[in-house]
């Protein structure tokens, strides 16, 4: 039996693709909970039946007992997703309303606005003036006045403004900003404007996760207190607590194109350095009787701490709770399935307590990198055994990279459409110094928090900020190799499950040959590749997008921003002004430029006569960001000089063929 085959046949990997199955089913095609009786009509007869099998004592029988047992955890999952996503989904009213709330998070600061996380708790109805509760989160943008105390994590506020719900983008390729936060738990989005937001007296109660984050945020201050500043305080404090509020968009671009981004996100590489780390250090437990319980405790606390440190992020709190069932595991059974054992328990158990879990690229991406790890890297470590240990080392971290790399490249073409091609030499660089800044930082701050000198604690912060800065270097300079990533290469939902089972046929053929798996690898792969031809020959139509303040263009699900210093562009044949300030406001023109399209989003506050002695205008078009008094007051305008006025969708996207 193949060792791809022992993982598959273990009965809780089954049922969690099932459960997996349920969830995908109810988010393609169930928009609504409509069905939500008949899938516990259901589940409730798959139950008894299983019951019934149970007790049929024939062979026969043991098929048709899995069959609905997968059957009934993927009913199960359907109705866990359709409860969940009730929970998230409200009916927020469609002017604005007076609302109470509490700062769930430390608010992140814009240009202009400031943005938390906030549990809105109630709102006050405009008929009866009654507050009426709502439970649910949403993102509130506010403006900083200097009139009032600034928010902080768990203040209580009281805003004045229009929710808007999470609505999807589907007409707009790419990112689905609406469905995105709506998986993320979030119910919609909200600003509220200098004057209609204020703070509520009363006692800061913080929550255990906003104590933890509390704890992250006086992490970050002791570095900058440590003379950590720009990049090398960006990298550090992604690197060790989560703290990604710092990093450039340059920084992230050096990293993207790298291939390293993982490590400026805190996930299983972190968790599973600091493991191995853990582990060694207390190993002379073990040679004591009943000390490789200690030690398992030992590592579990610590990680579970370290968890605690970076503010139990959701991607930490998946990776400790995937270490811990592997700790654990390694107790009992002392072969090399306890990694699966782990990795299935894991994502059985997250799915069942948030089923939404599933659409979340970094769980989705962290799962499938672990796996590809455990199931190619002792093949390629088998392939060429080295016993000189210098090219061993590095031959181990190139495997190590490109197993992940292998599993997790469907993934990547499919959501981001990039692929770094030298990602095998970075990753060279990226292990030994992540190590460096991870390991003396937690270092540093141990010393610090047991009240060393302040220059013993520095001598040790110079290694981890050396090494970030050493890092940073190397990133920037991969990045500018020639051909360092391949971009707009997207893979379908469909192209990227071809090259996912791609994958696992090659791995199933090369450990255990037989013509029937090449068969069907050379299938599936020929079925891919005509695809992606028939993908390439017969390419989708180019499309102008207006949204979220700027204009896009797209062909296939290639997207290109059009950016302009003056804001009038032209596109093809189209030419367009962006009007999100009052720049041509107070100008003439003795010959006016004639614009197919004016968008005015927010940020603009002139009229439209201000606008026609610049421009000869023939249809305007109203970002959603605009209020409703403003946009009705523009809509009256256009109608009085008979000009085209398109208000945006609420989806938030306006298309136009090219």
């Amino acid at each position: 039996m193949s060792f791809l085959h022992g993982f598959t046949s273990y009965p809780l990997f089954r049922l969690t693709i099932s459960l997996a199955v349920g969830i995908f089913f109810s988010d393609r095609f169930l928009p609504d909970s409509t069905l939500l009786p008949y899938c516990f009509y259901a589940l409730g007869a798959c139950v008894v039946g299983m019951f019934c099998l149970y007790f049929v004592q024939k062979y026969r029988s043991r098929m048709l007992f899995g069959l609905v047992s997968c059957l009934s955890f993927a009913l199960l999952g359907c109705a866990l997703f359709l409860i969940n996503r009730d929970r998230v989904r409200y009916d927020w009213p469609q002017e604005e309303r007076c609302y109470i709330g509490v700062v769930k998070d430390f608010p992140l600061k814009r240009a202009k606005t400031q943005r938390s996380l906030v549990a809105v708790c109630s709102v006050k109805s405009a008929e009866t003036e009654e507050w009426r509760p709502v439970h649910r989160d949403i993102y509130l943008y506010w403006m900083a006045d200097s009139l009032r105390a600034p928010l902080t994590c768990g203040d209580s506020i009281c805003f004045v403004g229009r929710v808007k719900p999470s609505a999807s983008s589907y007409s707009f390729p790419g990112f689905n900003y609406g469905k995105y936060i709506e998986r993320q738990g979030i119910s919609g989005t909200a600003l509220a404007f200098s004057g209609k937001w204020i703070r509520l007296p009363g006692e800061n109660r913080l929550t255990f996760r906003q104590h933890a984050l509390a704890l992250r945020e006086k992490i970050v201050d002791m570095y900058a207190e440590w003379g950590l500043k720009g990049d090398v305080l960006a990298v550090m404090s992604a690197l060790t607590v989560g703290d990604k509020t710092e990093l450039t968009d340059e920084l992230k671009t050096n990293y993207n194109a790298a291939g390293t981004s993982h490590v400026l996100a805190l996930s299983g590489l972190h968790i599973g350095i600091l493991s191995v780390v853990l582990m060694w250090l207390l190993f002379p437990l073990r040679l004591f009787k009943g000390g490789k319980y200690i030690a398992t405790f030992c590592v579990m606390a610590l990680l579970w701490g370290f968890a605690l440190m970076t503010g139990l992020t959701p991607s930490v709190v998946r990776a400790v709770i995937m270490f811990s069932f592997y700790v654990i595991a390694s107790l009992f059974l002392d072969n090399r399935f306890p990694v699966f054992y782990a990795l299935t328990l894991a994502a059985f158990l997250m799915l069942l307590f948030s089923p939404m879990l599933l659409f979340d690229v970094s769980f989705q991406l962290s799962f499938v990198a672990v796996a590809s790890i455990v199931l190619f890297l002792p093949l390629l470590n088998s392939l060429f055994p080295i016993r000189n240990v210098v090219c061993r080392y590095f031959y181990s971290a190139m495997a190590l990279s490109f197993s992940a790399q292998l599993g997790t490249f469907p993934f990547i073409l499919y959501y981001f459409g990039t692929f770094p091609t030298y990602f095998l030499l970075a990753n060279l660089v990226v292990s030994p110094l992540s190590v460096c800044i991870l390991g003396g930082t937690l270092v540093a701050l141990c010393m610090s928090f047991l009240g060393m000198p302040a220059s013993v604690v520095a001598f040790f912060v110079k290694i981890p900020a050396l090494s970030a800065e050493l890092m940073n270097e190397m990133m920037k300079w991969v990045r500018h190799l020639s051909g360092s990533s391949l971009t707009s290469v997207y893979f379908s939902f469909f192209q990227a499950a071809a090259a996912l089972a791609v994958i696992l046929l090659a791995y199933g053929y090369v450990t255990r040959r037989s013509s029937g798996k090449l068969i069907c690898l050379l299938l599936v792969f020929n079925v891919l590749l005509a695809d992606i031809v028939r993908e390439a020959a017969f390419s989708s139509q180019c499309r102008l997008y207006f949204s979220s303040s700027s204009v896009y263009t797209s062909s296939g699900k290639v997207i290109v921003e059009q950016t302009s210093d003056t804001g009038i562009m032209k596109v093809k044949d189209l030419y367009i002004g962006v009007m999100n300030d009052d720049r041509w406001c107070d100008k003439r023109a003795d010959r006016p430029l004639s614009l197919d399209y004016v968008y005015v989003t927010r940020g603009f506050k002139g009229s439209v006569a201000m606008l026609e002695t610049m421009f000869r205008i023939k249809q305007i078009v109203l970002d959603t960001s605009l209020s409703e008094a403003y946009k009705s007051k523009l809509k009256l305008q256009c109608e009085e000089r008979n000009i085209s006025c398109i208000e945006m969708p609420e989806n938030g996207t306006y298309v136009v063929p090219l």
